[in-house]
């Protein structure tokens, strides 16, 4: 897991923000079967992230996106658990991301 404090350049050099500078803390962890009941509930959220995709557009060959047409909650499930899926999870806290608060950083970054 790695934590990061971030802060803006232009308040670094700011005598007047430097003694008050929010700080955003987070960590990123990597989409795998430990992490994936968050996903679950991230994506779940927001009705499957672009209509139902679950991120596995760029997976999917032809013949899978017949094979897994409509189940792509499953099939991105299976790359996961079979470590074949490549994201990771950006935490606030302890709390996931979702990208729709106010929070300084994106749910996840895209595969």
């Amino acid at each position: 897991m790695t934590t990061r404090v971030v802060a803006s350049k232009s308040d670094l050099t700011s005598p007047t923000k430097r003694g008050r500078q929010l700080k955003a803390r987070f960590s990123v962890r990597e989409l795998g079967s430990a992490t994936w009941p968050d996903f679950e509930r991230m994506v779940q959220k927001h009705n499957g992230v672009w209509g139902g995709c679950w991120c596995t557009f760029f997976h999917l060959t032809p013949s899978l996106a017949k094979q897994w047409s409509g189940k792509h909650k499953e099939y991105k499930e299976k790359l996961v658990r079979a470590n074949q899926s490549h994201a990771a999870l950006v935490y606030t806290g302890l709390t996931l991301s979702d990208g729709v608060s106010s929070d300084l950083l994106p749910s996840f970054l895209a595969e």
